[in-house]
């Protein structure tokens, strides 16, 4: 398994920069007021709360 094959899904920016800086690909839980950090590559998805990121993971689409 590659490490693309897995998906970080947290709701803090410094996580998921991390995690695609590591190679992993990332969802970010939109929580109120959170955004990506800027300065780091997007998050392959990103949904409003944890059901949201589970539907885009299922349907393979991914950001807003």
């Amino acid at each position: 398994m590659a490490p693309s094959d897995a998906v970080l899904i947290a709701a803090h920016d410094w996580d998921v920069a991390g995690a695609a800086a590591a190679g992993l690909s990332t969802a970010f839980v939109a929580r109120e007021g959170r955004v990506p950090l800027s300065s780091a590559d997007a998050p392959a998805f990103v949904g409003a709360d944890l059901d949201e990121i589970a539907s885009r993971l299922v349907a393979g689409s991914s950001r807003q």
